[in-house]
């Protein structure tokens, strides 16, 4: 028998949901999306989403794409969030996002497209963001991050071939060649 879950008046296979795009959503994250084991690919773009990144969006381990962007989600990004290994993409662009970049951003090995820009980030970049090998895009814009831009940061931009505006603009750092 297969199982559902209703989520905003929709019911939900939770072995055979892969893909799940609700827009014009206002309130929390559904805590229904949660149990959906085998869901690939959360796009919540564009609604009124508002409060934080839950922990259980741990559950979803075969997530590889993840899109809150344009909401108004706030608090910390949860370090759960890099426990999603499959995780190709994540976009979390304008929202309210404060508190630091997490330490283990550097465990989302398979990661290409990061977006964090235009939310309230602080604290410096952690170094661990230069093991993202397969990134090809990266924006961090927008933020109060500060600190030293390190030489291995440098090198891991110039290496990947990305534009360091995008890790610069709009941000509070300080160069630090030494």
């Amino acid at each position: 028998m297969n199982q559902t879950v209703d989520i905003l008046d929709k019911s939900y296979s939770i072995k055979n949901t892969e893909q799940l795009e609700i827009f014009n959503i206002n309130g929390e994250i559904p805590k229904g999306i949660f149990e959906l084991e085998n869901l690939r690919i959360l796009k919540l773009r564009g609604s009124g989403l508002y409060g934080p990144i839950p922990i259980e969006i741990k559950k979803l381990e075969n997530l590889n794409h993840i899109d809150f962007s344009f909401n108004k989600l706030s608090g910390f990004i949860p370090k759960e969030l890099f426990d999603l290994r499959k995780l190709s993409s994540l976009n979390l662009k304008s929202n309210y996002l404060n508190g630091p970049i997490p330490e283990q951003i550097g465990e989302l090995k398979n990661i290409s497209h990061l977006d964090l820009s235009i939310n309230k980030l602080e604290g410096s970049l952690p170094d661990s963001i230069c093991n993202l090998d397969k990134i090809w895009y990266i924006d961090l814009t927008k933020n109060s991050l500060t600190g030293d831009i390190s030489e291995k940061l440098f090198e891991f931009v110039s290496r990947k071939r990305l534009p360091l505006n995008n890790i610069v603009k709009g941000n509070r750092f300080s160069m630090n060649m030494s």
